[in-house]
């Protein structure tokens, strides 16, 4: 597959095949001065659609440039404090006390005396919820790859809170104001049916992007590198990117039907402190190399790597959500539908996929044979946020060997090991800037929106709606057409119905 290609020269677009649209970028602008780096950037005229290429690439890069201005380091004024090697100021109190509160261990070099912990002879650890806090979300719904908040900061503090799962108490870091942990699961999962791909995908858009008040825009690929240090952000995603991927191919075929399982399990509430929060040195490295003139390639960078807006008050722990792709034509000829059952969501087209113990249990057809061989389920895409790499890689192996339920040893599995690796399931956020006020990066997240707008797509015929997937443009089509602009009537019936309800509102 190509990509949008930068390039410091206009060059002639790649052959596309006939219909399609390439995406077509603005001439870049002119070389901007920044310290001891040279800028170019472009930004997108018009997305790829109808099978033309993504616009997934950068939309800037920088090269070394001669330049008589000299890079001076800033000078750090700790005044009475103690200043550690990584330039953070602390407390002369907080030194010596065991915790690494300069984030590089500098304050605890105590030769001449013994260091006193705040906890005295207790151990407590860290837990996953507590030094994951703070983490950001993109606002086109991609996850972040750093956290703004050093968590691993107590300022001198023993706070801690209990753990009714692991019969332990975890310390409770400075940044976070209230840390509480409860279980709580969903009483009912939910179930939903698409007929179509591209429906969806723009369902997965609109519960990706509802916190923002955004639509329709999805992105789940980083395009901006900045070279900035990656650490780990909370929970497992279990290859979202690659499920949204697969979702896309089956645009390309028809047959298909698409049924979403989806519940949730709360383990822990926390919200953070509103003032005095400490943030990590290499965060503010990375804000001290934003340019001071709006350059967007770099402070997209930015914003793809902590995220357009950081979380204030939060849910953690796990959604389990599963797409089963299904074979239409199997369907029909079997003749059963798709029911919702009870509490816990159950499919019965010729099997049962069950979900919790109570709920439901595989059944034989006349025949005698096993329901889930019957052929209906094609495929199973997962979109599980939380759980361990290890249960994941253990779901993937089950899927790649052409086992396509998930039974209810696999929800427990992955239950256990939201206490090793939780997810966000519900959040209330602030952007990005009010970490750190900069007109700069407000202008940035507008503008980053405006990117990705839907408004550089071409419309969708007969009702469809337009979105943008990773670079892409694509329609989600009513129930009656199909096709890459929603141009072709599904079926002679549908032809018929819709004739004759022109006929009745005069059309």
């Amino acid at each position: 597959m190509m990509f949008c290609q930068l390039s410091l020269l206009a060059t002639g677009q790649p052959a596309m095949p006939l219909g399609a649209l390439a995406p077509q970028e603005a001439p870049r602008g002119p070389q901007m001065s920044h310290f001891c780096y040279a800028l170019l950037y472009a930004f997108i005229e018009r997305f790829g659609q109808y099978g033309g290429l993504h616009c997934l690439s950068s939309l800037g890069e920088s090269q070394v440039c001669k330049t008589e201005k000299v890079c001076e380091p800033d000078v750090v004024d700790c005044k009475n404090d103690f200043e550690c090697e990584s330039g953070r100021c602390i407390k002369r109190r907080l030194m010596c006390n065991v915790d690494n509160d300069c984030g590089d261990h500098s304050d605890e070099d105590c030769d001449d005396q013994e260091p006193k912990s705040p906890c005295r002879t207790k151990d407590f650890v860290l837990s996953e919820v507590g030094r994951t806090a703070g983490n950001g979300l993109n606002i086109l719904g991609m996850s972040p790859r750093s956290n703004p908040f050093d968590n691993e900061f107590f300022n001198g503090l023993c706070e801690n809170a209990w753990d009714g799962n692991t019969k332990t108490y975890y310390r409770k870091p400075w940044n976070v104001g209230l840390l509480f942990y409860e279980t709580r699961a969903d009483r009912a999962f939910t179930s939903e049916t698409f007929v179509e791909s591209q429906e969806l995908l723009k369902r997965i858009d609109e519960e990706t992007t509802r916190e923002f008040g955004v639509s329709l825009s999805l992105k789940s690929t980083p395009s901006e590198i900045n070279g900035t240090a990656i650490t780990v952000s909370a929970g497992i995603t279990s290859s979202r990117t690659e499920g949204i991927q697969k979702i896309k191919e089956y645009s390309k075929t028809q047959n298909k039907a698409f049924f979403k399982v989806s519940g949730s399990l709360q383990m822990a509430t926390f919200s953070m402190r509103a003032r005095t929060s400490v943030l990590t040195t290499s965060f503010l490295d990375d804000v001290k190399k934003l340019p001071i003139t709006f350059e967007k390639a770099e402070y997209y960078a930015f914003l793809e790597m902590y995220g357009t807006h950081y979380t204030v008050s939060v849910n953690v722990g796990g959604k389990y959500e599963l797409v089963y792709v299904l074979d239409s034509t199997v369907l029909k000829t079997k003749g059963k539908m798709l029911w919702p059952l009870n509490s816990y969501v159950c499919i019965y087209i010729y099997i049962y996929i069950y979900t919790h113990t109570s709920g439901c249990a595989y059944t034989k057809n006349r025949s005698g044979r096993d329901n889930r061989k019957s052929g209906v389920i094609e495929n199973t895409i997962s979109f599980i946020k939380g759980g361990t790499l290890e249960f994941t890689a253990a779901l993937d192996e089950k899927f790649s060997k052409k086992v396509k339920d998930v039974n209810v040893e696999d929800y427990v599995k992955w239950a256990s090991s939201l206490v090793d690796s939780p997810a966000i399931i519900k959040q209330k956020l602030a952007p990005i800037y009010v970490l750190i006020p900069t007109r700069n990066l407000e202008r940035a997240i507008e503008e980053y929106i405006d990117e990705h707008s839907v408004c550089k797509c071409q419309p969708c015929q007969n009702g469809g709606t337009v979105m943008v997937v990773d670079g892409e443009c694509i329609c989600a089509c009513t129930i009656y057409f199909t096709g890459v602009a929603c141009q072709t009537t599904k079926s002679d019936l549908y032809r018929g119905e819709l004739l004759h309800q022109n006929s009745l509102t005069g059309k």
